[in-house]
Order: C-alpha cells, then structure tokens, then sequence
C-alpha cells in the first residue's frame, strides 16, 4: 500500500495517519476537515467547486452553501493554528474554493508495511456516524410533576389521592367499624378512638414527611426527598391492609423520583408498587425501569401484558413504545420499528403530542444508526416542536439532544454544542442525573468527532461517573467506547484495549446487542494498529454480521475494513 502526503506552505497532509503537522506541531481536525484539505491539496492546480466539495465530504445528502462554508473555516482555523496564513484557502466566488500556494506531492510505502490508519480510528465510529451514541434515555410515562418546578402540582395529586386527613382517617375508621360488626364484634367508644388516634398520627406522619420530601426536591436534593417518601411508603405498606392504595402511590412516587438518581431503588420502588396494586400504570413504570437497568426480558414481559390488556391508547402506545425501544437495544431494529409503527397507529386520532414525540425519538434514533440523518433529524426536530406547543421542558431537552448527535454527526459542531448544552442546562436545572449523563456523554462524542481529545475526555469522565452514581449500564458503555477512542488516537494501545473490553464486558452481560458489534470493531482496529492483523480481521468478521443484520450504517465502514486488509 502506499501512503501519499501534502507539503504546502510550511504544512505536511499525512493521509495514512490522518494527521496535520508544521514540524513537531501536530492539529488535531475532524475527517471533514481533514478531507476539505486533502480534495483541495489534491486538485491545487484549479478551483474545486463547491458541488464537487459536498459530493465528496456529504455523500449521498443536500447541504447547503453555508455547510461549506463553515467546513473551510474550520480548515482555515486549523491552519491558522499551525502558523499558516488562512487566506492560502482562497474563495473564488460564484466558482468555489482554491489552494493558493505551491503543493508538494510525495508518495511512499504505508507504516507498518501493510496496516494503513483509517479516518474514524478507534471509537470515532461512534462519534462520526453517529449511529449509536446515546439515545433518548428510554425515558418512560414518569409522571412530570417528579420535576422540582413541578413540585405544587405534585402536592396536589398526593393530597388528592390520599384526601385531607381527618377525610382519610373517617373513612378508615368506617370500613373497621363496619368489618367488626359484619363479625358480630363492633367497637367500643374507647377503642375506636385509639384506632382513630393512631391512624391521625400516621398520616399526619406521612403527609407532613411528604410535604419536607417536596421541599427537599424543589431544593435539588432528589436523594433525600427519594429517601423520605420511601419511608413513608415502607410505613403505610406495613400498617393496614386500608393503607394499600397510599402505600402504593407512596411507593410509586418514591420511584419516580429514583429513577433520575438510583435506577436500582427505582426499580425496587416500582416493584413494590406493582406488589401492592398490579395496575397497567404501575407495570408501566416498572417495566421503562426494566428498561433503564437492562433488564430487558423482565421489560418485555409486563409491556406485552399491558399492550395486550390495555383499554386506553395512551397504554397501548407506551406499552408498544417500550417493546421498540427494547428490541432497539437488542439490535433488532425490524422488530423494533414494528412495535414503534403500531405505537403511533394507536396514538391517532388522539392529541396527546407528548406519547407521540417519545415514540418518534426512537424512531430518530434508529433512522440515526441506519445513516438516514435526514429523516432522524426531521423526526427530532418534529419532536421539538411538539415540545414547544405543550411547553414540555424536558420532551424539548431529549429531542435537543437527539438534534445535537445529527448536527454533530453532520460536521455541524457548533451547532451541535449549543444544542446539547441548551439540553444539559435544562436537565441540571431539573435535577435529572440521568438527562446530565446523556448530554455530558453526547458533548463528550461531539469533541471527540470534531479532534479536542481533552474537552472529549472531560466530558466523558463526568459521565461516566453519573452513569456509575444511578446504575446504567448502558450510559457507561458508550462513554467507554469514545474514552478507548482517545486512548487509540493517543497510541495508549493497552489503555484503549481495557476500556473497550470493560464496554465489551458490559454490553454482553446486559444484553445490549446494539452496541456489542461496534465494540467489536473498535477492538479490532486498535488490534490491528498493535500488528496482530489476523485477530483484528476475527473481530471484525464477528461484528460485520449484526451490523448487516441491523442494516447499520457502520456495516459498509467494517466491510471496507475487511476487505483493505484482505480478510480470509
């Protein structure tokens, strides 16, 4: 093989490393900008138009004058950088863009002998592609009002659901009363005002820690508030078999509240909720946080019961939705796409703008990881305009999250930090870890792809240690992915060779069949930049089939591999 590079003005293009360098200083650019440069090195000697720069560097997509031009900005910043003169990228308007400067031309025999470096390079798969960079974060029909500003509104329905107290304790009192003298007992004077004392005490008890478990929310502190409404729950499901339908919405409160901060409470919450009162909405929230702790086999099950059992659309649709976003982490994005259909076939005919933006993130999310940006960003943005109407805050941050991953993937990075960082503020704001670990690990991504290792590498940290804090699994993996990327491009081989094989690890044992494939392919490129050749073409082999399988837009970049490197 042979390896061809660029000498102009004091700069040399490598395009076996992907590097830029002026002597021993090295930039660092996204395989956008790197091809910019190279097509316009290439072709020094006329103008490049800018129909045959976005053929090149956007294949198979329309993009705009603009997308050029802030491409060729990147490349003149990247330039400018390494001490050369910006302007040597002259602007021929109406015509396109041309190399001012005399361009030197060498071609020689590739490193190694045979292994040629590719643009992507260890765990930028993920980053440029795009395809599976952390999704929506499964979240399931929680009930807003879990949210701080939410927190009267959530005062609200607790009181309505439990009734004032003297209300509550009369009725309770009653039903024992009329159970005693159905058994031929009655109660005494004396002893019904014991039991009506006692029962004040408790819920007096439990109403006055549930209003400090709202003021502990609204104050940012989720653990506690989470802590004290459980305790209320533990209470009321151990005092009465009157106290069921409390304890139980205790407990679901309680779960709702773990679920952005504990997803291993969540589900002990949301279990003990569905224990006490088996309804369709309590195995809804336990069967999304199933889902969040990669239980997926446990989702599936109560998801299939609601959707068969349902008499209500918004049911049936959640149920359906959390079966395609399953089946979605499964890899089987067929079958997943299925199941997200039928969701918004039972959600016509209803206004319920909220059900239908969630099932069409997932939908984004697997157009994303098929290459069809167009469509995913369409769908993402149709989710934020949802959002918009209905003034959902949260519904807003998913979908700009999922808008930052396509701008990102697009070579739009600018762009796609504002929209990422507008998503991160607001999940601060509301207190939702989960919604910080998914921005904070799609920031990370977006650096990654466009060359800051060190901003990447911050972001990903931060992630990861949420993802840690609240148990999801998934979270981790991805940040594991794109932290082995930068040990690759730093060549800290064994340091990336831990990372993927900890995200390796993890994925199999938490059955997230959509990201082991990719995983598998990070692995074996940074085996092949350690020379073990035949092992890096097992890998990929092993990961080609699934992303076939899933028509997944990494399976043509695997293929490539494979048959570069002459594969048996």
């Amino acid at each position: 093989m042979s390896r061809t590079t660029y000498q102009f003005a004091g700069v040399e293009l490598d395009c076996a490393s992907r590097d830029i360098r002026a002597g021993e200083q090295r930039e660092e650019v996204s395989p956008r900008v790197f091809e910019l440069l190279e097509l316009l090195a290439r072709h020094h000697n006329r103008i490049v138009s800018k129909e045959e720069l976005a053929a090149a560097l956007w294949p198979d997509r329309a993009v705009t004058d603009a997308a050029i031009s802030q491409a060729v900005r990147k490349a003149r910043a990247s330039l400018e950088k390494l001490g050369v003169d910006p302007s040597v990228i002259r602007n021929r308007p109406g015509h396109g863009y041309r190399l001012e400067t005399d361009v030197v031309v060498t071609t020689g025999p590739a490193e190694n002998g045979e292994w040629k470096k590719h643009p992507f390079r260890i765990g930028a798969i993920v980053a440029v592609l795009g395809g599976i960079l952390v999704t929506a974060a499964n979240i399931s029909d929680v009930l807003s009002w879990f949210l701080p500003d939410d927190s009267v509104q959530m005062l609200e329905e607790t009181q309505s659901a439990l009734r004032s107290t003297d209300a509550k304790v009369e009725e309770l009192v009653e039903l024992m009363r009329d159970q005693a003298a159905r058994s031929g007992l009655g109660l005494d004077p004396q002893a019904e005002t014991t039991i009506r004392d006692a029962l004040t005490t408790l819920a007096q008890s439990a109403d006055a820690r549930k209003s400090k478990a709202l003021d502990l929310l609204a104050a940012g502190n989720v653990a506690e508030a989470a802590e004290s409404i459980e305790s209320v729950a533990q209470e009321l499901d151990m005092a009465s078999d009157q106290s069921i339908d409390a304890a139980a919405a205790s407990w679901r409160e309680a779960g709702v509240i773990y679920y952005t901060s504990d997803i291993n409470k969540a589900v002990s919450s949301f279990e003990s909720a569905y224990r006490l009162r088996p309804t369709g909405d309590n195995a809804l929230h336990l069967a999304y946080a199933y889902l969040r702790a990669s239980r997926l086999d446990e989702a599936l099950l109560l998801f299939e019961k609601v959707a068969q059992s349902a008499t209500l659309s918004d049911d049936r649709a959640s149920a359906l939705r959390g079966m395609g976003t399953a089946y979605k982490v499964k890899g089987d994005y067929v079958t997943a796409r299925t199941h997200l259909a039928q969701a918004l076939t039972a959600l016509e005919g209803t206004d319920n703008l909220r059900q239908r933006g969630l099932v069409l993130l997932q939908v984004g999310a697997i157009d994303r990881a098929q290459g069809k940006n167009d469509a995913a960003r369409q769908n993402f943005e149709t989710v934020a305009n949802y959002a918009k109407s209905i003034e959902d805050v949260h519904l807003l941050a998913e979908a700009l999250n999922n808008l930052g991953i396509i701008l990102s993937v697009t070579g739009q990075f600018d762009e796609a930090i504002d929209a990422l960082n507008q998503s991160y503020e607001i999940y601060v704001a509301r207190h939702d870890l989960a919604g910080q670990a998914n921005a904070l690990g799609n920031l990370g991504a977006s650096a990654l792809s466009e060359g800051d290792e060190t901003r990447a590498e911050t972001y990903l940290l931060q992630s990861v240690e949420i993802g840690e804090r609240l148990g999801w699994q998934r979270s981790i993996v991805f940040d594991l992915i794109n932290l082995g990327g930068i040990a690759g491009r730093r060549q800290q081989y064994d340091v990336a060779d831990e990372q993927l094989q900890r995200a390796l690890d993890i994925a199999r044992s938490a059955q997230l069949d959509e990201i082991t494939p990719i995983i598998l392919a990070n692995l074996g490129e940074n085996t092949g930049f350690q020379g073990n050749f035949d092992e890096a073409c097992r890998l990929w082999r092993e990961a080609l089939l699934p992303l076939e399988k899933a028509e997944h837009a990494a399976a043509d970049i695997v293929s490539g591999w494979i048959d570069e490197h002459r594969c048996d």
